[in-house]
This record gives C-alpha cells, sequence and structure tokens, in this order.
C-alpha cells in the first residue's frame, strides 16, 4: 500500500467509496472542490493501482481538521485505515502541523477504537450532530508535537 495526493482521475473511486460507506455521502462536486482548494489536503492508500481509502483534512495552521475519511467496505479490518491514517498523521506533523481534530459518530466503535489506538483522546461530544440517522458526534484530538 502506498500514499499519494488525490488527483482529478481518481474521484469516481473516492465517490464510489463514499457512497458505500456514508448515510449521508458527499457529491462528486464536493470532493471536486476540495481536490482544488489550497487550504485542504487529501490522501489515498492505493494498492496495485486501485484507491482504497481517501482521507480529506482541513489545514487551518496549527490545526488539522480530518474531515471525511472511508475504507472500502471489502478492505476493512486490513489494517487499511490504519495504514491511511498514519501515513497522513506522519505527513502533517512534517509540515508542521500542531494537532488534529475530528468528530466521528457515537455508534462508529471501529473508528473510534482506531483512532484511540492512533492515540487520540475524547475531548467531548456535539449532540445531535449527524443526520441520517441522527445521532452525537464524539469530538477527539491529537497532539503532534512531541
Amino acid at each position: 500500500m502506498i500514499l499519494r495526493a488525490a488527483t482529478e482521475t481518481d474521484l469516481d473511486a473516492v465517490h464510489e467509496i463514499e457512497s458505500e460507506s456514508q448515510s449521508n455521502p458527499w457529491s462528486l462536486k464536493m470532493f471536486q472542490d476540495e481536490l482544488h482548494r489550497e487550504e485542504r489536503g487529501l490522501f489515498w492508500v492505493v494498492e496495485s493501482g486501485a484507491v482504497l481509502g481517501f482521507a480529506v483534512f482541513d489545514l487551518i495552521r496549527p490545526d488539522a481538521e480530518l474531515l471525511n475519511v472511508s475504507i472500502r467496505s471489502v478492505e476493512r479490518g486490513k489494517g487499511c485505515g490504519r495504514h491511511l491514517l498514519e501515513g497522513c498523521l506522519l505527513e502533517l506533523k512534517e509540515r508542521g502541523f500542531e494537532r488534529v481534530l475530528l468528530e466521528v459518530r457515537s455508534s462508529n466503535a471501529a473508528a473510534i477504537g482506531l483512532y484511540s489506538r492512533l492515540g487520540f483522546q475524547t475531548d467531548g461530544k456535539r449532540a445531535n450532530y449527524y443526520d441520517h440517522p441522527k445521532e452525537d458526534a464524539i469530538l477527539m484530538s491529537l497532539g503532534l508535537c512531541g
């Protein structure tokens, strides 16, 4: 597996992964817009030329916020998400970001477990943050300094 920045040719695969993974998926246009914003960062997991997952970060110094991350359903539980996020966190640290923030559905135990294993701490929650279905968000953060 390798990690690389997204290109326009990846967007159909990314949108497919998003559509199979999320109850309220981003549109293809949203991904196109994100790809061309200077303050955003997109990172991909690739194996043999196939996009396996993606992560979208909002880069507003000194923090980076994980806005969206998904892995193909057939690849979950195989270390793909961990590989993706470890690579992204290393890249963000090398770029001088101090902290990564994220929100995750309170019912997403697998993601919460992964984030915790990567060192993220729970900071609180936002009641009824998500729609489709209505659900609380768990707020988490990870310091990259030190």
